[in-house]
Formats: C-alpha cells, sequence, structure tokens
C-alpha cells in the first residue's frame, strides 16, 4: 500500500463552525511541510480575483479535486487533505472564497453562515481546472458549508462527476433552526438565494443530479449533520448517493478520528 505524506499539522478542520470565520493571512503554507504546490489565481464571472494553491500528483493524472473549505480560517486548513489526495495520484486545486484568504476583500458578517457568491466562487474553481489544466475529470471534496457547496455545483454541472461532502446541511432555514436547538446559538443565512446553488435538499432533484455520483460523510454521534439526515437526502436522489457514518465520531473528528480509514473510503468511492 502506498504511504501518505504525514504532516505534523493542527488543522482549524476540527473546530465547530456555526459562522463565518475568514482569516487573510496564512499562519503556514503547503511550504512548510516540503509540499509542491503552486500560486494560481482566477476571476469569477463578477470580477472578483481568487487565490489558489495547485498540487501536482506525483504521476501524470487527469483528474483535479477541488477543494472547498468550511468557513474558517483560510484554505490552509485543507493543506493535508490535499496531501492525501496528491499521494493517491490526484491534482488537487484549492481556492479562498471572497474575504477569505488572498482573495479579493469582500464585507462578511461574522454571524452569517453562507454567502450566495461563495458558490461563483466555486464554480470559477471549477471553471479554472479545466480551462488552465485541460483537466477532463473534475470532482470535488468539501467540508461544512464547502460540502453542501460541493454537492449543489456537482449537481448543477455535467463536467463535475463526483463529489464528496463531509458533514453537510440539507437546507439552510432547517440548519439555522438546528443550530439554535442544539447549540442555543443564533446564525444568519441569506435572503432571496437560489435554493439550487446552496441547498443540497433542492440540487439532488436537479436537472443534472443523475449524471454525477455524491458520497455524504457524517458522525454517526452528531447532532447537527445526522445520519437521518443523510438518509433523507440520499432519498431525493438514492441510485446516485452513498453515505458513509463514522462510528463514534461529529462534525469535529470525521477525519481526524482515523485519517486512513477516512480516506480509504473516499478512495473506493472515487476508483
Amino acid at each position: 500500500m502506498k504511504k501518505f505524506t504525514v504532516l505534523l499539522l493542527i488543522t482549524t478542520i476540527s473546530v465547530v463552525i456555526m459562522s463565518l470565520k475568514p482569516e487573510k493571512e496564512y499562519t503556514i503554507s503547503p511550504s512548510d511541510f516540503g509540499v509542491k504546490y503552486r500560486d494560481v489565481s482566477f476571476a469569477t464571472k463578477d470580477g472578483v480575483n481568487l487565490k489558489g494553491w495547485y498540487f501536482s500528483a506525483e504521476k501524470t493524472s487527469g483528474t483535479v479535486v477541488v477543494l472547498s473549505n468550511d468557513g474558517e480560517g483560510n484554505m490552509s486548513t485543507m493543506i493535508e487533505m490535499a496531501s492525501y489526495f496528491t499521494s493517491a495520484g490526484f491534482n488537487v486545486l484549492t481556492y479562498d472564497y471572497r474575504g477569505f484568504g488572498g482573495s479579493d476583500d469582500f464585507k462578511i458578517n461574522n454571524n452569517f453562515l453562507i454567502y450566495p457568491q461563495f458558490a461563483s466562487d466555486l464554480d470559477a474553481a471549477i471553471d479554472f481546472a479545466h480551462k488552465t489544466y485541460g483537466i477532463s475529470r473534475v470532482y470535488l471534496y468539501g467540508k461544512g458549508i464547502g460540502a453542501s457547496l460541493s454537492i449543489c455545483a456537482c449537481s448543477a454541472r455535467r463536467d463535475v462527476q463526483k463529489a464528496i461532502a463531509d458533514s453537510l446541511y440539507s437546507d439552510l432555514n432547517s440548519y439555522q433552526k438546528a443550530v439554535k436547538t442544539v447549540k442555543n446559538e443564533d446564525v444568519m443565512i441569506p435572503l432571496a438565494y437560489d435554493k439550487m446553488l446552496l441547498e443540497p435538499k433542492y440540487a439532488l432533484a436537479g436537472k443534472y443530479a443523475n449524471t454525477s455520483k455524491y458520497l455524504l460523510i457524517n458522525g454517526d454521534d452528531d447532532l447537527l449533520f445526522t445520519s437521518k439526515e443523510m438518509k433523507n437526502l440520499a432519498k431525493i436522489n438514492n441510485d446516485n448517493v452513498e453515505i458513509q457514518s463514522i462510528k463514534k465520531a461529529d462534525y469535529t473528528n470525521t477525519f481526524s478520528k482515523d485519517k486512513a480509514a477516512y480516506f480509504e473510503i473516499i478512495k473506493a468511492f472515487i476508483n
């Protein structure tokens, strides 16, 4: 079995995120771990410049995995996950939403869960991967809000084949109520947004949803991203959705509980 790159990295992916917490500065970068990458930038359709890091697979690959984070920090939280994908033979593109990291400034209210503009940011990352590197296959991986964005983008685009979503919400209104009930926290959601772009509950029933495959991951102890909710999402597109619940885990440790086993689940789905 091929060994994965080991990173001595404490990632903020393990922090419970109920609202946006952007950071503009990168406290770590791939070079700190000896990981090869390229600084890239690209523009969204509404003219916002985004910063990204492109990681090439160890061997030539026609697949890129676009990673979307959970709204905490910036794309540096995805370095370790990127290393797992490249070690498994996939190119990787990480990027920062507007208002995060080196991407253009964007006014963010920290009480918000998500902004509709983030869907445009992911679209731009997908377009960049296709056009710049001649990539024929694009897969998506996301955590938290990035998970839900990944499902929606994959459902809407015929040029994205697979999406892996760790701890995704089904729809914003239900999630907002669940956060209040479980955490007694108030989070804000957008007004008059396109449900197909932000809510998997609707996206999975969309026009092109049956042309892709989806892996939903959650912790079976999670009170917000529950197994029941994952099963309800699977019923919407039963033939194309796979569910994996990590035992004795919640949002904070689906990955860190057993990183190798976690990624074996992803490899089995992708391959």
